[in-house]
């Protein structure tokens, strides 16, 4: 059975939003905590919130002092006014879209027109819209009521921002019948109707859909019903467990998509399930899980050709020899490195099963140990071929690794810091990893030189491939925890985007890629880093830079995809270095 998940499955920015805001400000304030109703329309995620202390509230007047979440689909302006009287702090976590149609809502009530919400007439959102109309609000939700409109002048349409976009267009048509002259705008969010766009065109090409969401949410319903329109039989679930197996029968294709309150990992748990019902149903040929892993599989390649290319540029910045040896080990010591982590780290682990991950379980997770242990000891050999130095440089750097996870703090220390281990102390992760990118790379690239026949890299050399490494290796690392970011806050890490916030986080990932160029210059000027190659790794900044920009707009969403765009900086590291000294040689 062919299991497919929708590129649009999951939470959408509004929703992210709100949780965030809401989770950086359960971590900021202090006293209870309390939401306007639900923060959005998704019981397992609302759960968490509550086990974080988040306690949702009908009225407001229930709120005992402390601070008040505004939930993502509004209010009422009225119902604003309202909270600003009170002894309250208030969080807005409205989404910007549905502030953007309040303001359209308001903009033509106020200059005399009549309003018409394509919608839900009980939806919170809609509820919220018409408040903003002062009395000249009219809710229709089916083409049939446009015909108990009543007779009117000067008319504004706009709709629920997730509604489905054919039966707005039908309701719109109506409306347009009626009131020729009606101002219709377009407020569908675009992500919901991607959404469902992206479901009817696929709806034909599998025999099943599972829709993962809340059943009180109105997108996530909206889908179900969408597939059945479409004539393929459909599942509305809130978790696993509610699968069948007899609904699967005589499958051989399902389509797993998911409203915009549904977190990733719960439809990572909803595949997971699908193909163990695969075996249940279908044994010996049952699909293999082999594209569950595959594909991360692939990026720890990358992750280790990534090494291998930064440990060249390395070595080349320092005017130090390498070879294919030195590049095996530091790949080798990479890829060992981060997965031992996964089982060093048991909170990680925890972190990962419960937000998608990967999950260190089961027979896949034993042949991952493995090949942990496989890749460290494949790495200390590679290293012991190269001559003792690289040897010794790896085994200071697995030990180092060893006690960050494991060593006590002595306990006045641990009191102060507020952490029995190293690495419990808030913010330390993001350093450990990017210091880990530079133990490896550059402490192989340096310890080789004499093994390799080349003189040693001076001091002032190895410092400037040091500071442009450990930059390379924070900016990968703390982009990735900013992207996680509402998991950590969840599961209570304090990563350095934790603490700092996520604006401030953004700031500092600039503010290290402005810095590297400078770093590259100083070494050229300081006669420390070779030329050509100092030139050629401007190159690998301008990648982090466009990668940034690509997050900060959200083209580049948070999972495998960005795992793989930020180590393929620094697998071009090696590539722009090499096609730098070709260059110069051809020259």
């Amino acid at each position: 059975m062919k299991i497919a998940v929708a590129r649009s499955a999951g939470f959408c920015w509004g929703v992210k939003r709100a949780v965030d805001r809401v989770l950086e400000g359960v971590d900021r304030g202090s006293g209870p905590f309390y939401s306007f109703g639900p923060l959005i329309h998704n019981p397992q995620t609302l759960e968490v919130l509550r086990e974080k202390g988040v306690v949702v509230v009908d009225d407001p007047a229930r709120a005992l002092g402390g601070t008040l979440a505004i939930r993502s689909h509004g209010i009422a302006p009225q119902v604003r006014r309202d909270l600003r009287g009170m002894e309250l702090d208030l969080i807005d976590g409205t989404c910007p879209h549905v502030g953007m149609i309040q303001s359209n809502v308001k903009k033509f009530a106020g200059k005399g027109y009549e309003v018409v919400i394509i919608g839900d007439h009980r939806h919170a959102e809609v509820v919220g819209l018409v408040g903003y109309a002062e009395g000249r609000a009219h809710v229709v939700d089916t083409v049939e009521e446009v015909g108990s409109l009543p007779a009117m002048e000067r008319v504004a349409v706009v709709t629920q921002s997730t509604h489905d976009r054919e039966s707005t267009e039908r309701i719109a048509g109506a409306i347009r019948e009626r009131f020729p002259h009606a101002e219709v705008v377009d407020t569908l969010c675009d992500v919901t109707d991607g959404r469902q766009q992206e479901l009817r065109e696929k709806a034909g090409e599998v025999d099943r859909v599972v829709v993962v969401g809340g059943r009180a949410s109105a997108n996530t319903t909206r889908l179900a019903t969408i597939a059945e329109e479409e004539g393929v039989r459909a599942l509305h679930i809130e978790t696993p467990e509610e699968l069948r197996p007899d609904f699967f029968e005589g499958a051989r294709s399902v389509l797993v998509t998911a409203g915009a309150s549904t977190p990733q990992w719960m439809t990572d748990r909803v595949v997971d399930r699908l193909h163990a019902i695969d075996r249940e149903l279908n044994g010996a040929a049952a699909t293999a899980a082999a594209p569950r892993w595959l594909p991360r599989a692939a990026a720890r390649s990358l992750t280790g050709a990534g090494a291998a290319g930064l440990t060249y540029a390395m070595a080349a910045l320092m005017g130090v020899p390498s070879s294919g040896a030195t590049a095996l080990t530091a790949a080798l010591a990479m890829i060992g490195l981060y997965t031992s982590n996964r089982f060093a780290d048991r909170e990680t682990a925890a972190f990962e099963s419960v937000f998608g991950a990967v999950t260190a379980v089961g027979r896949l997770g034993l042949l991952k140990r493995w090949v942990a242990r496989a890749t460290l000891l494949g790495a200390l050999g590679s290293a012991t071929l190269v001559g003792w130095p690289v040897a010794a440089a790896v085994a200071a750097t697995y030990a180092l690794g060893l006690v960050y996870h494991l060593a006590r703090l002595p306990g006045p220390l641990a009191v102060r810091l507020g952490a029995w281990r190293l690495r419990d102390v808030a913010g330390s992760k993001d350093l450990a990893s990017a210091l880990a990118w530079t133990a490896i790379p550059v402490g192989v690239a340096a310890s080789a030189a004499g093994p390799l026949g080349g003189p040693w890299p001076g001091a002032t050399a190895v410092t400037v491939a040091t500071l442009f490494a450990l930059g390379l290796g924070f900016v990968r690392s703390l982009l990735m925890d900013v992207m996680r970011l509402q998991g950590d806050r969840l599961v209570g890490r304090e990563a350095t985007p934790v603490l700092l916030g996520k604006r401030r986080s953004k700031s500092v990932l600039v503010a290290v890629c402005a810095a590297l160029p400078a770093v590259l210059a100083l070494g050229v000027l300081a006669e420390a880093a070779a030329p050509p190659v100092a030139a050629a790794l401007v190159a690998c900044v301008a990648y982090a830079c466009a990668y940034l920009w690509a997050f900060h707009r959200r083209w580049l969403a948070a999972g495998l995809a960005c795992e793989v765009v930020a180590d393929a900086n620094l697998l071009l590291a090696g590539l722009v270095t090499f096609a730098a000294l070709r260059l110069g040689t051809l020259v």
